[in-house]
């Protein structure tokens, strides 16, 4: 837990630093990732008209399902635009956890893709065309899925 108390936020602001473990992430293993790293975190909180503001970095390593080839890779999410602001809190302790997590969810990739030059698998026999090229990728292409649109005569 990301848990600073408040009555040791100066007026030059706390710095803090450490590391949650990946359990933070609370992420069903079927969802095509697996936080691999401990959440790694460096804010600065500050005391601020009744409130308090944590800005800083955070970052975790992440395995992947590529969504092309089904291959496993892993990547590093970081993100450095960290900036919560807690108005008129006057509690003695300030957790920063789900903020933080959700920091690092948010900045995860749309599609998962083990490099942007990826192949995919065929679409006949299933090999990793990025592995070996496969002989029936060579003699056939897929149906275009615009076929039936292409023989469409627009004036």
């Amino acid at each position: 837990m990301i848990k600073v108390f408040t009555s040791r936020i100066t007026f030059e602001g706390l710095l803090i630093e450490g590391e949650e473990s990946a359990d933070v992430f609370d992420i069903e293993k079927d969802k095509g990732m697996v936080p691999t790293s401990p959440l790694k975190y460096n804010l600065k909180i500050s005391s601020i008209s009744g409130g308090y503001l944590a800005t800083g970095s955070a970052e975790a390593s992440f395995e992947f399902i590529c969504d092309k080839c089904l291959a496993h890779f892993e990547q590093k999410i970081k993100t450095s635009d960290i900036c919560h602001l807690y108005e008129n809190y006057h509690g003695t302790e300030l957790d920063l956890t789900e903020d933080i997590r959700e920091d690092i969810l948010i900045v995860l990739p749309h599609r998962f893709l083990c490099s942007e030059s990826c192949k995919g698998i065929c679409f006949k026999c299933g090999k990793n065309l990025n592995i070996k090229k496969c002989s029936c990728h060579d003699t056939e292409k897929p149906d275009s899925v615009w076929k039936e649109l292409n023989k469409l005569k627009v004036k």
